[in-house]
């Protein structure tokens, strides 16, 4: 599965089980080229959850793929900011990773 894919997965199960007060949308950086667009900052997580007031940034990777240094910097920045940062690899992943966090409304079939 590519991580595009993987992507409209997660937000499927996220339309689906996020409560009303948590807001997800995904950050558009670029989608693996350069973007140009002003204030992008290269390895910015692929989504963000805010939930009562407290962003989670998840970056989403395939089986194989791995976290750039760009990518590892921003994410060390943002948990430095306070916010929750984490690298999952499935929509299962994201759903264990958030039902501790969030009151989710649904669950990933088995």
């Amino acid at each position: 599965m590519s991580e595009r894919a993987l992507q409209a997965s997660v937000f499927d199960f996220l339309r689906l089980a996020l409560p009303a007060e948590a807001t997800a949308f995904a950050i558009p950086n670029g989608d693996g080229k350069v973007t140009l667009a002003p204030g992008a900052l290269a390895g910015v997580p692929d989504l963000c959850i805010v939930y009562r007031g407290r962003p989670i940034f998840i970056e989403l990777k395939t089986k194989t793929g791995a976290v750039r240094t760009s990518q590892k910097w921003v994410h060390d920045k943002l948990t430095l900011s306070g916010a929750v940062v984490v690298t999952l690899r499935s929509v299962e992943a994201v759903a264990e990773f958030l039902a501790p966090l969030i009151p989710l409304k649904a669950r990933v079939a088995a």
